[in-house]
């Protein structure tokens, strides 16, 4: 990543000078293969920097959530496993060029602000107490 990152701003310039100009509004690396290890991609959390491997660059649920970590979205996990929420593309990503079908689920898009139309806020003096599976 740093070798590309240096050949680009030696090619264009500094691409932090795009970010402020409002030029760009994330930059996203496709690392051609032969990298050490079986990462997939990172991110860095309200930065415009994503990180792919290889392959994964070409999938749209890797995309997004990565994204989703430049727009300072955390993981979703459940249990033991940090990526286990499958409720939304915060979760596991997944190897496909056609889907899967996901978004962002309603946790994530309530943080984000969007919809805002939609939200509802209710209070209770009474505890809620969840019972069930």
């Amino acid at each position: 990543r740093n070798a590309m990152f240096s050949k680009v701003e030696q090619d264009l310039g500094s691409l932090q000078s795009f970010i402020d100009a409002g030029t760009l509004d994330y930059v996203l690396f496709c690392i051609p293969p032969g990298t050490s290890g079986s990462w997939i991609a990172y991110a860095y959390i309200k930065y415009w920097i994503s990180v792919y491997n290889d392959r994964w660059c070409e999938y749209p649920s890797v995309l997004m959530h990565e994204i989703g970590h430049n727009i300072g979205l955390a993981l979703s996990g459940e249990k033991n496993n940090k990526y286990g929420d499958q409720s939304g593309i915060m979760g596991f990503s997944y190897d496909q060029d056609e889907g899967p079908m996901m978004c962002f689920n309603g946790a994530k898009t309530y943080q984000l602000g969007w919809f805002q139309d939609f939200h509802r806020q209710v209070e209770s003096n009474h505890p809620f107490h969840w019972q069930g599976a």
